[in-house]
């Protein structure tokens, strides 16, 4: 049977051949060798992501202590590396004779013997604890320690330097390098929190309490968790708390009619079904069709009825849909770069370039969602970004150039331990996984004036 470290081997070798996801691909790898649930996928997934994580802290270790830039070496060999470096820092169970052993083994598969003998000596001489590497100075040189040390590029870390300081960077590169939870948002059509978690730590799940939301859950890990009736009956779905709050700040109400662009896989779509005790109606929108059609799966799932979904891009709803919502929900493409900690590739994929190439398609897309909002409606803007470009500076000038909305009040509608200058009456909501415990995130809720408001 296949090992888990050979299958993240694997699957880090087709990550970087075809640009995959880390989920796509860790799927893929796993349907081809025909490995179910175990102690070896764990382990795969465990390597997978701690690579993707640190592979920038791992690559600055290649680099000074080889003969060959990481750059110069072939995809196996680089990989091979990598794991080995993770193993013998942060998985320190398994002995340092068998992760080197293993490491040189799979190199002679990939290539000839005086590449394994590189290998051999790269892992052989490392440090006992990754403190003793030759880091950057935090003083000299902050930038370079930071994105060295706690593994992201320098122009991410540059930019969190001048945004939050470097304490603050900090924090938000060490949050992204930590296992998140997963976190569960209950179906309360179905069941309740507290059901639910019984349910689930009888199975032997580590359940907790979420930190903003009672309908949050969260599990230390989720082996196997797609496979439980919990989930086949839709009591749950996977959801971030950064995510539930834009249905929080939506606050929607039984019978009203709510539109949501950008909508697939369905999260806020089903959340706010939920909220509104399935009644009124929910018109899902997204233009790829594959992902609409995990709308449609998750609301049967979790038995919902209300949620309406149409094919189509964001930016010509009003041309095509007649008709004016209560509420509109526009959760825009974006970076990521709150996202870091579920999806940590996108630190080695994204460039600066699209900071400002996304915020044109941003402001049409929500601009599009303003229209459709009736006098006296609600309107809720999102992305799973911490960058300026991305949140405050898209709504700061819509604010500017559409006197018809004004900022909402968001004291009411979303936790109080959430009121920490981050929330205001200016209507906007910006977590930071170093400080909130959540993905990072921004949202902003804005009211369009009724036709008597003065």
């Amino acid at each position: 049977m296949i090992k888990g470290r050979d299958l993240a081997l694997r699957t880090l070798m087709l990550m970087e051949k075809r640009q995959a996801f880390s989920n796509i691909a860790l799927s893929r790898a796993l349907a081809e060798t025909g490995i179910g649930e175990g102690v070896e996928t764990a382990l795969a997934t465990e390597l997978l992501y701690g690579v993707l994580r640190w592979r920038g802290a791992i690559d600055y270790i290649i680099d000074r202590r080889s003969r060959h830039p990481v750059t110069k070496l072939t995809l196996p060999i680089k990989n091979i590396l990598r794991l080995g470096i993770y193993q013998l820092y942060f998985l320190t169970r398994v002995p340092a004779y068998a992760v080197v052993d293993e490491s040189v083994r799979a190199a002679r598969r990939y290539a000839h013997k005086g590449v394994a003998g590189l290998v051999n000596a790269i892992l052989r001489h490392l440090p006992a604890d990754i403190e003793d590497n030759d880091w950057p100075d935090c003083h000299e040189d902050p930038i370079g320690y930071i994105s060295a040390r706690h593994s992201h590029p320098v122009w991410m870390v540059e930019r969190w330097i001048t945004a939050y300081g470097f304490d603050g960077a900090l924090s938000i590169c060490q949050a992204n390098n930590e296992r998140p939870p997963l976190t569960l948002r209950t179906n309360l059509l179905k069941t309740t929190s507290e059901e639910l978690g019984r349910s689930l730590a009888e199975k032997g799940y580590q359940v907790s309490s979420g930190r903003l939301f009672p309908e949050a859950l969260n599990l230390a890990t989720g082996a196997g968790i797609w496979n439980t009736p919990e989930y086949i009956e839709g009591l749950f779905q996977p959801q971030d708390e950064a995510s539930m709050c834009v249905a929080h700040a939506l606050t929607p109400m039984p019978g009203q009619n709510v539109l949501d662009l950008c909508s697939a896989p369905g999260g806020k779509s089903t959340h706010v079904a939920e909220l509104m005790a399935n009644r009124g109606r929910i018109l899902s929108v997204d233009i790829n069709a594959a992902r609409l059609r995990l709308v449609h799966a998750n609301a049967a799932r979790l038995g919902i009825g209300i949620i309406d979904t149409l094919q189509m891009d964001a930016r010509e709803v009003t041309g095509k849909v007649n008709e004016r919502f209560d509420a509109v929900m526009a959760d825009a493409p974006c970076t990521g770069t709150g996202s870091l900690r579920r999806k940590p590739e996108i630190k080695w994929r994204l460039l600066p370039e699209k900071l400002q190439e996304l915020p044109e398609l941003q402001t049409a897309i929500l601009n599009e969602a303003a229209r459709a909002v009736r006098p006296g409606g609600i309107l809720v803007y999102s992305v799973c970004s911490i960058e300026p470009e991305e949140g405050s500076d898209i709504i700061s000038s819509f604010l500017a150039a559409n006197r018809e909305y004004m900022p909402l009040d968001l004291s009411r509608r979303l936790p109080l331990c959430l009121h920490d200058g981050q929330l205001t009456t200016a209507g906007t909501l910006r977590l930071l996984p170093g400080v909130h415990g959540t993905d990072g995130f921004f949202l902003a809720a804005m009211r369009r004036r009724a036709d008597n408001d003065s």
